[in-house]
C-alpha cells in the first residue's frame, strides 16, 4: 500500500487509451471439488513382499469456482482517473466418465510399507454456469456481466501419490489398525474457464485460456477393522 509504488490489474479489462494502475489489490479464490467413484478392480501378489491392484471404474465430478477480486485506489488523483473496482468470476460444471488406475504396495518390515497410486479419467463435462462481471464504484450499475451457460468439452484429469504407512492386527487378529500418510499431485487439464478480455470499449474481445487446476496435498489416514 505504497503511493510510489502502483500494481498493473491482471483480472481488469484493459482500457482502450491507458492501462489502469492500483496501489491496492486482493484476489479470493474458492474451488468446491466433489468426485464420486465406482471401481472394479482385482489384487494379485508378486512375492510375498509387493501387491498391485489395477481397476477400471467411472467417476462423476462436480468442480465450482468463485473468484473475487478488488483493485483500489487510496489518491484522490488515482481516484478521479481510476475509481474501485470489483471483479466476480463464477464457474459450475459437472462432469461423467470412465477412469483407469493402479495401485501398489511394497511391504517393508514389521507392519511397514510403502504404497503408490496412479490414476487417469476422461470426463464428459458440462459448465452450467459461467459468468464474469466487473463494477467500479464510481457507476453503481456493472460494467459488464457476461454469462454463459451449458458449455460440453472433454476434460481429462491426472492423479498420483506415494506414501508411507504401518499397521498390525491385535486380539488374536481379531482387529487391525492401520496408519498412514501421502502425498498426492492432481492435474485437471484445461478445467479454468475464466474469461480475460482485450478492451473494456468492446467486451466482445475476450477469450477463455483454458488454464489447468493443479490440487497437491498431504493426506493422513487412521484406519480401525474389526
Amino acid at each position: 500500500n505504497n503511493t510510489n509504488v502502483t500494481l498493473w490489474p491482471a483480472w481488469q479489462s484493459v482500457p482502450g487509451f491507458v492501462t489502469p494502475q492500483y496501489v491496492y489489490g486482493k484476489e479470493n479464490w474458492k474451488v468446491h471439488l466433489d468426485l464420486l467413484d465406482l471401481d472394479l478392480g482385482r489384487s494379485y501378489s508378486v512375492g510375498t513382499q509387493l501387491t498391485f491392484r489395477p481397476f477400471l471404474g467411472a467417476r462423476a465430478a462436480w468442480i465450482r469456482q468463485d473468484i473475487h477480486v478488488d483493485y483500489r485506489n487510496t489518491s484522490p488523483a488515482f481516484l478521479a482517473i481510476w475509481p474501485n473496482t470489483h471483479i466476480n468470476q463464477n464457474s459450475s460444471c459437472w462432469g461423467l466418465g470412465t477412469r483407469v488406475g493402479l495401485g501398489s504396495n511394497w511391504m517393508i518390515s514389521h507392519g511397514f510399507r510403502l504404497y503408490g497410486n496412479g490414476e487417469v479419467d476422461i470426463l464428459y463435462t458440462q459448465y452450467t454456469h459461467l459468468t464474469s462481471s466487473q463494477k467500479s464504484e464510481v457507476n453503481t450499475p456493472n460494467r459488464y456481466v457476461v454469462n454463459q451457460k451449458n458449455a460440453d468439452y472433454l476434460r481429462a484429469h491426472l492423479e498420483l501419490l506415494l506414501g508411507f504407512g504401518w499397521g498390525c492386527y491385535f486380539a488374536n487378529n481379531a482387529s487391525h489398525v492401520d496408519l498412514s500418510a501421502d502425498y498426492g499431485f492432481q492435474v485437471f487439464f484445461d478445467q479454468n474457464m475464466f474469461r480475460n478480455y482485450l478492451s473494456d470499449l468492446n467486451i466482445g474481445k475476450s477469450f477463455s485460456p483454458n488454464g489447468n487446476l493443479y490440487i497437491h496435498g498431504l493426506t493422513v489416514s487412521l484406519r480401525f477393522d474389526f
